[in-house]
């Protein structure tokens, strides 16, 4: 309910003491059946799944590099999302050798501005 009340789908999940961010989950994991499957293979109530267990982890991302944003066309950015089925993809900077987090492209947003 906090995610949908503050227009929030996709919150990055962060490491509690080293402050980095481990992964990503949206409104569709946390409603679709990756909480049941573990509910039934842990054998424990949906409220105590744990974000981790259902989260996509860093490892994980399918990614988008910002230099390639800054140049694409917002047709460019639909079909990306169109083509991956993906509803938020990560926006990564590489400098020096080092990945960084830069932002997030949701699907539902990119349609919402384009429908403007």
């Amino acid at each position: 309910a906090h995610m949908r009340h503050t227009c929030v789908r996709c919150p990055f999940a962060v490491h509690n003491t080293r402050g980095a961010v481990v992964g990503l989950i949206t409104a569709y994991d946390i409603t679709s059946e990756k909480p049941m499957r573990h509910m039934q293979s842990a054998l424990e109530p949906r409220s105590q799944v744990q974000v981790r267990e259902i989260m996509q982890p860093l490892r994980e991302w399918q990614v988008v590099d910002i230099a390639d944003v800054e140049v694409a066309r917002c047709g460019d950015v639909l079909r990306m999302f169109d083509d991956s089925q993906l509803t938020h993809v990560p926006v990564m900077e590489t400098r020096g050798g080092e990945r960084r987090l830069r932002g997030l492209l949701s699907a539902a947003r990119v349609r919402r501005l384009l429908s403007r």
